[in-house]
């Protein structure tokens, strides 16, 4: 996966948006993982109708998604249906790895890396944010 924005496109200030500069850790590379959400609660609300959240991560390595209804999206991981994906192995996403409670350690993990994306990402946003 890569993601490709030269440094002084992704900082203009009339781009419409946040500034992607941050993606980068260091120069030539970029974060080991990527917060997926579908509820738009990052762009300030639930959408109304919505039906499912889904809260996820993309890695080098995995895709992984966990999904729950508005009510129980901060509720238990027990609470949740998962869907976990091996991008080497499986590049079609045909096997779900966490189906039945397969791969639970692995799901344990990037439920951990899903709830620290979020505490850094989600965060409620200042007056100087917007």
């Amino acid at each position: 996966m890569s993601i490709s924005c030269p440094p002084s496109r992704c900082s203009l200030g009339s781009t419409v948006g946040r500034d992607l500069t941050p993606l980068s850790t260091r120069a030539g590379s970029v974060r080991d993982a990527i917060l997926v959400t579908s509820d738009a609660e990052s762009s300030g609300g639930q959408l109304p109708g919505a039906k499912y959240v889904v809260r996820g991560a993309i890695t080098s390595r995995h895709s992984f998604g966990r999904y729950a209804t508005p009510q129980t999206v901060h509720g238990p991981r027990s609470a949740f249906d998962y869907e976990l994906y091996d991008r080497h192995e499986d590049r079609l996403d045909l096997h779900n790895l966490a189906h039945h409670g397969g791969a639970a350690g692995l799901v344990s993990d990037l439920n951990d890396l899903v709830d620290s994306l979020i505490a850094q990402e989600l965060r409620p946003r200042s007056a100087g944010d917007r």
